[in-house]
């Protein structure tokens, strides 16, 4: 007995929007489907990826992880030169013993 599997096409996930279903099937027999993200750029992704909802769910193409990359980093180099500070207090701060 076969279980009836949801045709994804046209569905959105996060910033996949599922276009059609992929040419060929992965090596485990996984439907993989062919989605564009909201950056523009196409991807193939297995189906289970993009209905999960833990560690192996797919969000984007791989620009949200440089998103946040970025975002972190900066907030890591203003927490380190203490940059939210006008630049007077700053001095002051660093001049006392």
């Amino acid at each position: 007995m076969t279980r009836e599997r949801a045709d994804l096409t046209d569905c959105v996930y996060e910033r996949l929007t599922v276009l059609r279903r992929a040419d060929a099937d992965d090596a485990n027999g996984a439907r993989r489907y062919l989605c564009r993200c909201a950056c523009g750029r196409e991807v193939e992704v297995r189906g289970a990826n993009l209905t999960a909802t833990g560690k192996n769910r797919v969000v984007s193409c791989g620009c949200y992880r440089v998103e946040v990359q970025r975002a972190r980093a900066r907030l890591r180099h203003l927490q380190r030169h203490d940059l939210r500070l006008p630049a007077r207090r700053r001095h002051r701060a660093r001049s006392q013993p």
